[in-house]
């Protein structure tokens, strides 16, 4: 299925076009309304974003540990993806992955995306506040933000502690150590290799985060 989206930013279409991968929403078609206008047609996911999809379980903590391991990779393996192309998201956060299927996400909106230089650092700081890492303070978005933003999806998708419902934001979560907290309280759900993902991606040190391909040989 496909639904048209009216384009926003004309990078918008050079990253998606630059970025195809299995677990990266795709271009279906773009449209030419005329010279200055288009709109772009991208695959389109019934189930809805991941934000959505996890307030409608009916219970807490009912991702299966051997799918929360598919999403991981899945997720991974697309920002390791981009990264390679050094493309730096700058917004990932629940509501920009899609859930395809129960068992396949996929990473959507990169309207805010970025080029990074040699050393994986953008020009401008980007982003949905309350997932900003704390180096976006005194320097712009880098690959290291972006794995920080990852480790926010899967904190939300791991423990269904939703910081816009806490009202907080996760640079003080990680500061307080609360994240650590929480992944404890699932520690009977989810092996320690799992949650060692979240930690690292989520660690306030952007120099102690791996990278996306790091992290997807320790899940090998």
């Amino acid at each position: 299925m496909s639904k048209p989206t009216q384009y926003r930013q004309t990078s918008e279409l050079l990253f998606l076009s630059k970025c195809k991968h299995p677990y990266i929403n795709a271009v279906v078609d773009v449209q030419h309304k005329d010279e200055k206008y288009y709109v772009i047609i991208l695959q389109y996911h019934e189930i809805g974003d991941l934000e959505y999809y996890l307030r409608g379980q009916k219970t807490k903590c009912t991702i299966r540990p051997e799918i929360m391991l598919q999403w991981m990779k899945q997720l991974l393996e697309a920002v390791a993806h981009m990264h390679a192309l050094d493309v730096v998201h700058c917004d990932l956060k629940p509501t920009n992955v899609l859930v395809v299927n129960p068992v396949q996400l996929c990473i959507a909106d990169l309207g805010v995306a970025q080029t990074a230089n040699k050393d994986g650092v953008c020009k401008y700081p980007w982003g949905t506040k309350r997932f900003l890492p704390p180096e976006l303070k005194y320097m712009p978005n880098s690959k290291k933000s972006d794995m920080f933003g990852l480790g926010c999806v899967l904190y939300e998708a791991m423990t269904y502690s939703f910081m816009f419902d806490l009202g907080g934001t996760y640079e003080n979560l990680v500061k307080e150590e609360k994240h650590l907290q929480e992944l404890q309280k699932v520690s009977h759900i989810y092996p320690l290799k799992l949650r060692h993902v979240v930690e690292k991606c989520m660690h306030e040190d952007r120099h102690q985060r791996p990278s996306a391909a790091e992290l997807l040989e320790t899940l090998a």
